[in-house]
């Protein structure tokens, strides 16, 4: 990702071009540093070259926003990718950190300080792909001929998730659903973390803990019983950063 920075007397403008991920955020977080440097924490972020951007991203411009805002000043974004704008909104962030169509917008409000925190939004994890497959060879025959099966994650955690899956055509009666979803039944899942990385798939071995309906879907929870390192600490990562977004949405609410 490349950074440019613009300062002022009052204020700066930091501009983003290209995938703002976790490998990004140590130069981001500088460029803030550099212009607190200098005396200035007033920030407009320009993100209309940021065509995705992560969780860990996320939390850094949040907490960017509490250092410079801690500091007497405040950050906003300008300009931004219909992507970006798109993820913030959807998190309930449009209501910590402001968004404007241009520069001159952002930095006039910024500069008249004048904040913008309500929300009826509350943060959500988003939805994710999900492939499951049983090492059990009934249960893999109950979901056709390939034994393989998608779904849509609902809730991530340090030791697991919950994931939904739509039975389609697949009619299941309460029995057989209850023989596919029994609790200890091993399975491989193959899924990405929303909002952490476009292209990105872990594989791990995991235990179904229960299962119940949730209208025509189930609605399954799993423990990780084979997870890498690596995918580990991206799970990690992935839960402490949708915690602090939850958490300042939820300060943003209170404070209205």
């Amino acid at each position: 990702m490349n950074i440019d920075i613009q300062l002022a007397d009052r204020y700066a403008v930091i501009r983003l071009s290209g995938d703002f991920e976790s490998y990004a955020v140590g130069g981001f977080l500088a460029a803030v540093k550099q212009v607190q440097d200098q005396g200035v924490s007033l920030v407009v972020l320009n993100q209309r070259k940021v065509k995705f951007i992560n969780s860990t991203a996320i939390g850094a411009v949040l907490r960017a926003r509490k250092e410079l805002k801690a500091a007497g000043g405040g950050l906003a974004v300008a300009r931004s990718s219909a992507f970006v704008r798109e993820v913030f909104e959807k998190l309930g962030l449009e209501s910590v950190v402001p968004f404007f169509d241009e520069e001159e917008d952002a930095i006039e409000a910024l500069l008249e300080l004048v904040p913008a925190e309500q929300s009826e939004a509350v943060a959500a994890e988003g939805d994710a792909a999900l492939l499951f497959r049983f090492y059990a060879q009934e249960q893999a025959d109950l979901l056709g001929r390939r034994g393989v099966a998608a779904g849509e994650i609902s809730v991530i955690e340090v030791e697991g998730l919950t994931f939904c899956w739509d039975p389609g055509k697949r009619r299941l009666d309460p029995a057989g659903a209850a023989k596919l979803f029994a609790a200890g039944s091993e399975l491989e899942l193959k899924f990405r973390l929303p909002l952490f990385s476009r292209s990105t798939y872990y594989v791990t071995d995991a235990t179904i803990l229960g299962a119940q309906a949730d209208g025509a879907q189930f609605k399954v929870r799993v423990r990780f019983s084979g997870l890498d390192d690596d995918a580990a600490r991206a799970v990690r990562q992935y839960v402490a950063d949708m915690s602090l977004v939850r958490d300042e949405v939820d300060k943003a609410r209170r404070s209205r």
